[in-house]
């Protein structure tokens, strides 16, 4: 008879084995890239347009956070800004200039 606790019980059912241990899979750098359209994005107006190379810029566009960016920032590896200017895929000095 195998020693069990409850939450063992819990999470497997009593007549249920146990899950096998998840084989592991070597880690591999990957190039990929998500494209987010307009309809999961937010628009920010600006009260203030700015002008960024010739280009008036009335309002800016805002992605969702990737898992990346949201690790990045929780380690303090990338700043609020730096943070901003990745979901507004603007540089950063392009967000100084905001009002």
């Amino acid at each position: 008879m195998v020693d069990r606790n409850a939450i063992e019980d819990f999470m497997t059912g009593a007549d249920e084995a146990a899950p096998a241990p998840a084989s592991a899979v070597p880690e591999v750098d990957v190039e990929a890239k998500v494209e987010f359209d307009d309809a999961v994005c937010r628009f920010l107006p600006l009260r203030h347009p700015i002008t960024v190379d010739g280009e008036r810029v009335s309002r800016v566009r805002m992605r969702p956070p990737l898992l990346e960016d949201v690790d990045d920032w929780s380690n303090a590896e990338i700043s609020n800004r730096e943070l901003m200017a990745r979901l507004c895929e603007r540089p950063s000095g392009v967000l100084k200039k905001l009002v």
